[in-house]
């Protein structure tokens, strides 16, 4: 997500916030017709009160809630897989796990986050209003990122990561797929290089690459360091021993705030030509070991 600073091995860092929650139903999110958060019912209402009871500011609440506007697609996807509730589910860079409170509040499952940085307690707390309690520690720039994360899970989400990481790719895409069980899956997104504003950037002889991508100062974190098309991660997740069974392009409003034009450029993206040519700000993959349909 181009708007957050992740660590080296992560999704957005947890919130720290105060100590107990409050009880009680959650005040509604600012609701208006320029809503641009996820959209699913069950997942919306999982997300308010989650939000509320992790502490966020009702800044943060606003900034999460945009960024869960690429959960449609996430949970369409995990749809058109058929994810059962008996699932064993690892979330990848989970960051505050607010998408793993989306997925389980419309499919169930059971689930471990693992990130770079532990979440606090009061984080904890509102996972664990989710049904969510399993968390590990993990460096994806460590030589073994997943030593203690075991193995044989149905559903390895890695959502928004990749692009945060200055690693060789195929090393890590052959480890996320040692860790699913035969026949499991594999789901990935990441920012499509090839969407239209960096086609449009790279005409006019503009860089594409976030200007705050490497931070000042050698901080831990890193911006969209690197970037790939669809075509480069079939590739990869291909030399590292996983097939890809789906993929998609899909494009996402731009701002917190789109106007009409953005809107309307919105659904253009994603229908017809632009569609069939990966015009999209977002690619989205679902992979399986190479076995595991044969």
């Amino acid at each position: 997500m181009s708007s957050d600073q992740r660590n080296p091995g992560t999704g957005p860092s947890p919130t720290s916030t105060p100590a107990a929650p409050p009880s009680g139903p959650p005040p509604p999110l600012r609701r208006n017709e320029g809503y641009t958060g996820c959209r699913e019912p069950r997942a919306r209402q999982a997300l308010d009160r989650f939000f509320l009871e992790a502490g966020l500011t009702e800044d943060q609440r606003d900034r999460q809630t945009f960024q869960s506007r690429r959960f449609d697609a996430i949970l369409r996807t995990l749809g058109e897989i058929g994810m059962r509730p008996e699932w064993r589910v690892l979330d990848v860079g989970a960051g505050t796990g607010a998408l793993a409170v989306a997925v389980r509040s419309c499919y169930g499952g059971d689930f471990q986050l693992a990130d770079y940085l532990e979440p606090t307690d009061r984080l904890r707390h509102a996972l664990g209003s989710q049904g969510i309690q399993q968390f590990a520690r993990c460096d994806l720039t460590a030589p073994e990122p997943f030593a203690s994360l075991g193995a044989s899970w149905d559903l390895v989400l890695f959502i928004e990561v990749l692009e945060h990481l200055l690693v060789n790719p195929v090393p890590l895409l052959r480890r996320l797929g040692l860790l699913l069980r035969p026949g499991g899956y594999l789901v990935l997104s990441t920012p499509n290089q090839a969407r239209l504003r960096n086609r449009t950037s790279l005409l006019r002889g503009r860089a594409v690459r976030e200007k705050d991508a490497f931070p000042d100062h050698d901080a831990p974190t890193f911006g969209h360091v690197q970037e790939y098309t669809l075509d480069e991660l079939q590739v990869y997740l291909r030399r590292a021993g996983l097939e890809p069974v789906s993929t998609q392009v899909v494009q996402n409003l731009p701002s917190r705030t789109p106007s009409r034009t953005q809107r309307l450029g919105t659904r253009w993206l994603n229908s017809g030509l632009a569609r069939r040519w990966a015009l999209g700000d977002e690619t989205i993959v679902v992979a399986q070991g190479n076995g595991a349909r044969a």
